[in-house]
């Protein structure tokens, strides 16, 4: 029963600093991003525990299993149904992976989807001439940040952009836009936040890199938390935020930015892929602020990336 003991005391170690920190730290901000994982072996932990009749185990078992319904419980409720909306229209966030070689399910992922706006992550020279090639007809209006070493972003619209900005340097690979949607003008942001990949680096540089990956998204969402402050005006954010729902700087976003899965979504809402056929993580978001209202949230079917896409019907307030 040791480890089941060591289990609980690290837990309640880590929501003390979770209290007390939060993420003032790259290695709490670590935690944070990951805490899901901490729960994951906590129904077979707290099966055992009663079928050996440890009830004083069992007792403190009951800390992660409160702090899983303070974290994760209401996503589980059932949702106000949303009202329905005079004229909606469809966005969707996708990562498509720079590498993403199956075309076919990448174009069936959005014919699916069928949005009219689409924000893009990781697209590469290659993905860029299948876009062009595939969809130039579905997306007549399109916009390409320039690469960023491999990849950028992009936004493709069913209707006129204008007004485009890039977001460097706070944020890396990001862009700005006006869309002219029959019900009016949209302004669209589509962002990749740094990424996570340390361990796709040498081991040593692990902690430089955690740290200064932590630093700069930090600053990202706090640039994009200003621009939803300044924007009154209808807008959304379609990214690959790179970051978990339990972070602060989830909460930074969460300050000017309405969270559509947390609206009309149900469950835990996972996206990305890692090392296995099936999401682990939520990192792909669609937010908006007050002037527009959200009708539903969506998780597509797998698209050829180690990312899932998100799509909502939105509406202007």
């Amino acid at each position: 029963m040791f480890w089941l003991w060591l289990y609980v005391a690290a837990f309640f170690v880590w929501l003390t600093f979770r209290v007390v920190w939060f993420d003032a730290h790259w290695f709490l901000a670590l935690l944070d991003d990951n805490a899901l994982f901490g729960f994951a072996p906590l129904p077979f932990l707290l099966a055992y525990a009663l079928w050996q009749r440890e009830y004083a185990l069992t007792l403190a078992l009951l800390i992660p299993c409160f702090a899983f319904i303070k974290m994760y419980g209401a996503r589980f409720l059932p949702r106000r149904r949303a009202r329905r909306p005079r004229a909606a229209f469809r966005v969707t966030s996708f990562n498509m992976h720079y590498q993403n070689w199956d075309h076919d399910a990448f174009v069936r992922a959005l014919e699916t989807a069928q949005p009219d706006l689409v924000g893009l992550q990781e697209v590469s020279a290659a993905n860029r001439a299948l876009i062009e090639t595939r969809l130039a007809k579905q997306f007549p209006y399109c916009v390409y940040q320039p690469i960023v070493e491999t990849h950028a972003v992009a936004l493709l619209s069913r209707y006129p952009l204008d007004e485009i900005e890039f977001l460097t340097p706070t944020v890396e690979r990001g862009l700005r836009a006006t869309a002219h949607l029959p019900d009016g003008a949209l302004t669209v942001l589509v962002v990749h936040l740094a990424p996570p990949n340390m361990l796709t680096y040498p081991l040593a540089e692990f902690t430089t890199l955690a740290r200064a990956r932590f630093e700069t998204r930090r600053a990202e969402t706090a640039m994009l938390r200003a621009l939803g402050v300044a924007t009154p005006a209808p807008a959304v954010l379609l990214g690959d935020c790179n970051l978990s729902d339990t972070s602060k700087t989830y909460q930074t976003l969460a300050s000017a930015w309405r969270d559509t899965f947390r609206e009309r979504g149900w469950g835990l809402g996972l996206t990305l892929k890692i090392f296995l056929p099936f999401p682990l993580l939520r990192y792909d978001y669609i937010w908006h602020n007050a002037a527009l209202g959200a009708a539903n949230f969506h998780i597509g079917a797998d698209g050829g990336s180690d990312h899932l896409p998100v799509s909502a019907a939105l509406y202007f307030a």
